[in-house]
């Protein structure tokens, strides 16, 4: 009875609810906070149909709170030391570690967990300085595979975490807190490897080490598309993928495909039962008349969905998905009845007993909300169409499904993500089948191809290889669709998650035949539509100032401007050589979600370097673009390319600042000035580099000055004093290059005499700046230095002066120009600009 009933589904729904919202503490014993949780759901469940509305109510609210000091708590681990930072031209130290793990596929090699045991000097001084904590340790091809219990020296810098400190990634950041993790260990060759005490070695590392045999010969016998998706679907190695696929699912809102879970699983074991049946023809009669066919076909389908979850690496998706396939199956055999709703709060309930800190993993609220939704809105559709039969019965039952699961995992989505894929339903219906009926099963017989003696296996890996790669078409071509066909909405994350409550909620009550319930479906769609319209309409500064946020992008620079009257200007977006736009992707198009921006006004590019430019191709992909900024002057990268080709394709104007240029315009109340090069040096002087030919902007507002000044160096410093161009009295300076120890010359600085300094920097990497004498100087002039590799910097410039907020530091400071400030605030002030305006606003 207790299966039958509905008692375990709403307790396994405020399970998951509770790990969603709830606060991260860690003061109470998880077992039995747990256990006790549980109970008193139930009881509040049981006590409510029992009409005792008063009792119920206290119960869940105490249940509830419990739940709250169950969220696991997201902690920064300890700072890495800076001896073991990445530092350019200083030798890497000896790491020692041990394996906790056996090794999991990796892109480019494997990786595994390891305890950080110490740092070591080498010979002939020697000795090691004690560390402490976790590690990911990434090693590359055609290295030892090591095993559990192994000690090793790595010659290797440990890296930090590289989530950006940006709006928008605060769920991410919250999830690798909890994994309490230090840092990756990313080793560049295999001679920097030395085995300190091997360990013997056990059953998961055969099974690692015959893994990673399968993808070698999985990646020599087919083309790399196919090889790819045989990789991702049959061994869990989804970094054979093509970015630009990966990145077309995620768009589309279709990325979980790629991971093994449960639509996997439940796709393996259709095929194995789809074997089985031919078999019942080989059982004798008495076989069959003392144990009903379903009792024989469970062991074998139980096998072969293990088999499968091994193969792809155990992951916990696809185990959580196997334990509830093999109850389920037990269940069956045993001629048991039950029902999906309360057997996923069983489930629920019993990981939550088992492992509290699973109510924080989304990858499991996900899954869980995802199989409910599907499972509600399939069955659910079919009740207002019940005479349908085969075909369009299962197109009903997709649709139904796909839209459920779509609606039900809204709310996650977008508290976690801060965006929601609007194609997400027709996506799955087209890409989940494809996937399952298509790419999963020519996978498989790829992996059982790959086992067969090397004599073979190339041969039949060739024959399949063309079918693979026919199947895989529609994904590549999707990977070629224009942004515009994959649209994405980025509300507020508060709004956002409300929405997507309200959005589950019109779902629910929309698939009821009662008139009364559909009232309040009615009432969930209007207040959906309601939150959706606050959601598109843009978020303004005050009258009179601009917000300015500084994102954090490692090294390199990404400034986003929001006006007064809702249009942007986004100056860089950060970059890496050869990333394809991934920086920009990663850090910048999540906060530019976070903070409601959806169009781009202005684009800026200061000067055609990797650290500046390769980060805005992801957001020309993603965004309308209204005009673009440059010197013109050009750039061998190949981003830059794709983005000049790209935004030209799509007609924006590409304002480039001649000698005749118009230099100054008016957004909103603010003035902003082109000011370097000049017009006798423009579009760019091809005396002087990259760096010092950088776009200088001079933005003022509300009488308040903030002085972009691009990557320029001494030289231009010096041509911009001597054309006296450089501004005196700067509210906020954007520290030119970095903070480089060749620029932020005494000289500059005594005539802007800025009030703070930001640098789009960080203190590791193979370019740490701020340079020390930089530092120095600013000090020395008694400028607060800040640097984004701190985390984003959010200023509000304008009427009243300059506020900055990074983290939990705080700065605030009056304008020194008041009379400006009363000019700036007067409603006539906006007539007194210059009328050029951008030609995309």
């Amino acid at each position: 009875m207790w299966m039958r009933g509905r008692l375990w589904a709403p307790v396994g729904l405020a399970l998951v609810g509770g790990g969603v919202i709830g606060p991260t503490t860690g003061r109470f014993q998880p077992f039995l906070v747990s256990v006790a949780a549980v109970v008193l759901l139930a009881v509040a469940v049981a006590l409510g149909r029992t009409g005792r509305s008063i009792v119920a109510p206290v119960a869940a609210l105490v249940a509830l709170a419990l739940l709250a000091a169950l969220a696991p708590s997201a902690a920064q681990p300890p700072a890495i030391p800076t001896q073991d930072l990445p530092m350019p031209r200083v030798q890497p130290p000896l790491q020692r570690v041990e394996v906790l793990g056996a090794p999991a596929l990796a892109a480019r090699g494997t990786r595994t967990l390891v305890r950080w045991l110490g740092r070591c000097v080498p010979l002939p001084a020697g000795g090691c300085s004690p560390r402490s904590g976790q590690l990911e340790l990434w090693l590359p091809e055609h290295s030892e595979t090591p095993r559990t219990g192994d000690r090793l020296r790595v010659a290797a810098f440990v890296e930090p975490s590289r989530v950006p400190k940006n709006p928008g990634l605060e769920a991410l950041t919250a999830s690798v807190a909890r994994r309490a993790l230090r840092g990756s260990l990313p080793v560049r060759r295999v001679v920097d490897v030395a085995w300190e005490h091997r360990a013997p070695g056990g059953l998961r590392d055969r099974w690692a080490m015959w893994r990673l045999q399968l993808r070698a010969r999985l990646t020599l016998g087919l083309s790399p598309t196919a090889a790819g998706f045989a990789r991702g679907l049959a061994l869990g190695d989804r970094g054979g993928v093509a970015t630009e696929i990966r990145e077309a699912l995620r768009a589309s809102g279709t990325a979980h495909v790629l991971a093994v879970s449960g639509a996997h699983v439940g796709a393996v074991a259709a095929l194995m039962l789809l074997l089985l049946t031919p078999m019942v023809r080989f059982l004798p009669p008495s076989a069959l008349r003392r144990c009903p066919w379903r009792v024989w076909q469970t062991p074998p389908l139980i096998a072969a969905i293990w088999c499968y979850i091994a193969l792809a690496g155990l992951p916990a998706s696809a185990c959580r998905a196997g334990a509830m396939a093999t109850v389920a199956l037990v269940w069956r055999a045993l001629l048991l009845r039950t029902d999906l709703h309360e057997a996923l709060g069983v489930a629920v309930v019993v990981l939550v007993v088992i492992d509290p800190g699973a109510l924080g993993d989304v990858g499991l609220q996900l899954s869980l909300l995802g199989v409910l939704g599907a499972a509600t809105g399939g069955a659910g559709l079919l009740r207002h169409w019940p005479a349908l039969t085969g075909f369009r019965r299962a197109l009903v039952t997709l649709l139904g499904a796909s839209v459920g699961a779509w609606s039900f995992t809204a709310p996650v989505t977008l508290w976690n993500f801060g965006a929601l894929a609007l194609t997400a339903p027709l996506g799955n219906l087209l890409v989940v089948p494809l996937i399952t009926l298509a790419l999963l099963p020519l996978s498989m017989v790829a992996l059982l191809a790959a086992m067969l003696p090397p004599s073979i296996d190339i041969a039949v890996l060739q024959f399949i290889d063309p079918v693979l790669t026919f199947a895989s078409w529609p994904l590549s071509y999707a990977a070629t669709l224009p942004p515009a066909w994959l649209p994405v909405w980025t509300p507020p994350r508060s709004v956002g998650l409300v929405a997507g409550v309200a959005m589950a909620a019109a779902w629910l009550c929309l698939l009821s035949d009662r008139a009364r319930i559909r009232w309040g479906g009615s009432a969930s769609i209007a207040t959906a539509a309601l939150l959706l319209g606050y959601g598109l309409w843009p978020a303004c500064p005050a009258p009179g100032t601009i917000n300015v946020d500084m994102l954090d992008v490692g090294h390199g620079d990404a400034t986003l401007l929001r006006f007064d009257d809702g249009s942007t200007m986004l100056v860089d977006a950060g970059g890496e050589v050869g990333d394809n736009g991934r920086v920009g992707a990663r850090a910048v198009l999540p906060a530019l979600a976070a903070l409601g921006v959806r169009r781009i006004d202005v684009m800026v590019v200061s000067h055609p370097h990797p650290d500046h430019e390769n980060g805005l191709l992801a957001i020309a992909r993603a965004l309308p673009v209204g005009e673009l900024w440059s010197n013109g002057e050009p750039s061998g990268g190949a981003e830059h390319r794709a983005l000049r080709a790209l935004l030209a394709a799509q007609g924006t104007p590409h304002r480039i600042f001649g000698p005749t240029s118009v230099r100054a315009f008016a957004m909103g109340s603010a003035r902003i000035d082109v000011i370097w090069p000049t017009p006798l040096r423009a579009p760019f002087d091809p005396d002087l580099g990259a760096n010092d030919n950088s776009l200088v902007l001079d933005v003022r507002c509300g009488g308040a000055r903030m002085l972009l000044a691009g990557d320029i160096e001494h030289q231009a410093e010096a041509a911009m004093l001597a054309a006296g161009v450089v501004p005196e009295g700067i509210d906020v300076l954007k520290v030119p290059h970095h903070g480089s120890r060749t620029s932020s010359t005494a000289a500059f600085l005594a005539r802007a005499r800025p009030r703070i300094a930001i640098a789009g920097a960080r203190a590791w990497g193979p370019l740490p700046f701020p340079n020390d004498d930089v530092i120095a100087r600013y000090r020395d002039v008694g400028v607060p230095l800040w640097v984004t590799g701190d985390g984003a910097v959010a200023l509000r410039v304008g009427v009243g002066g300059v506020s900055a907020r990074q983290a939990s530091r705080r700065f605030r400071l009056r304008s020194t120009n008041t009379s400006a400030a009363k000019k700036a605030s007067h409603p006539a002030a906006a007539s007194q600009m210059p009328i050029s305006r951008p030609g995309g606003t």
